[in-house]
């Protein structure tokens, strides 16, 4: 049942493998199992491992995924409008797995001699077909989440909370971020070309002129130095 395999898990499916691991006295780990469009609303994830996941189109609204790890997670067309991703790692969520990546993250699966199905072993050529992330993670508690060099280009993020978020080398191209709160975020390397950042708050974060030049609006923004921009053509000092 990983995340390549035909049947992608239900709620109820969710709901039986946490009750399974309490009796176990051990942590719900999902990693890389196929979740493609369940709905897990309002469902508590709180430090489960996802890394690997399949989520694309999963229901994760007002889900609770404090400190989960959801490195490397298909989370194509999923909606976390609303979920609390607070300190959750998102580390190269919906890129690409090379095979190497991919046996390091299933060893744990393997040694224990859990069986997958054989003519599924091209996972290489599977993940290739991975597309941008065109999530919803709207108003979604993001605060001191690792992002690093996560695929977000176009993605859904207005009013998310990304107070202190790491986001080094994160390809933001096209997504909305309209009233997001990004302060003290790291934006070091970050693609931010076409960013809607209209009423965004920046202020201390780490993030240059020049990526900033690229946004498609940065509207009532709040700058980096407490400065609010009042349209694209004012440049804003640096006086740090």
């Amino acid at each position: 049942m990983f995340w390549f395999s035909k049947e992608p898990l239900t709620r109820e499916d969710v709901i039986s493998l946490r009750q399974e691991a309490h009796r176990s006295r051990e942590a719900l780990v999902l990693r890389c199992r196929n979740l493609a469009g369940a709905n897990l609303s309002r469902f508590h994830l709180i430090g489960v491992d996802l890394s690997g996941a399949n989520l694309s189109r999963a229901n994760l609204e007002g889900a609770n995924l404090n400190e989960a790890n959801l490195s490397y997670a298909n989370l194509k067309g999923a909606n976390l409008s609303g979920a609390n991703l607070s300190y959750a790692n998102l580390e190269r969520a919906n890129r690409i797995v090379t095979s190497p990546e991919l046996n390091a993250l299933m060893a744990d699966f393997l040694d224990k001699g859990q069986a997958f199905e054989k003519r599924q072993a091209d996972l290489s050529q599977a993940l290739e077909k991975v597309n941008r992330l065109r999530a919803n993670l709207s108003y979604a508690n993001l605060e001191g989440a690792n992002l690093n060099e996560a695929d977000l280009s176009s993605a859904h993020l207005i009013g998310a909370n990304l107070i202190g978020a790491h986001l080094i080398g994160a390809n933001l191209e096209g997504a909305n971020l309209s009233r997001a709160d990004l302060s003290y975020a790291n934006l070091s390397g970050a693609n931010l070309a076409k960013v809607d950042l209209r009423g965004a708050r920046l202020g201390w974060a780490k993030v240059t002129q020049n990526q900033l030049q690229n946004a498609r609006s940065l509207e009532g923004a709040t700058m980096p130095d407490g400065t609010i921009h009042v349209n694209h053509g004012i440049k804003w000092p640096f006086r740090r």
